[in-house]
């Protein structure tokens, strides 16, 4: 197996769809802020279902419904509503006027649009 072309493909795959290929330790979530913030979120969930006496795994599933079913701040569509097209999900959140058919070229564009900005 020839691993100089494997990487020159994932390279070149990486640029096919947009996306920096960063190398990080695995065991170093420091290095991913995105992951870092998702597990602060899941350990103060799990203080206060320690506080409050529920079940923690329960919790866990409550919270990531609500995930789901939030819009993103980018897309401003729920990843289970372009997951799921047209199914309902039950959750508390109230159902807003967000069209159930989503133009993807658009979502990608604006998506896109996003990143750009955040480079600077």
């Amino acid at each position: 197996m020839d691993l100089r072309s494997n990487s020159q493909d994932f390279s070149d795959f990486s640029k096919y769809l947009g996306f920096r290929h960063e190398r990080k330790t695995p065991l170093n979530p420091q290095a991913n802020a995105e992951a870092e913030q998702f597990m602060r979120v899941l350990k103060k969930l799990y203080q206060i279902s320690k506080l409050t006496g529920s079940n923690f795994k329960q919790e866990v599933y409550r919270f990531l419904r609500a995930y789901r079913a939030t819009p993103h701040c980018t897309t401003k569509i729920a990843p289970a509503d372009l997951m799921y097209p047209g199914r309902k999900f039950g959750t508390r959140l109230p159902i807003g006027v967000i069209p159930r058919k989503h133009n993807f070229e658009e979502l990608f564009q604006r998506d896109l649009e996003k990143k750009m900005q955040m480079k600077g």
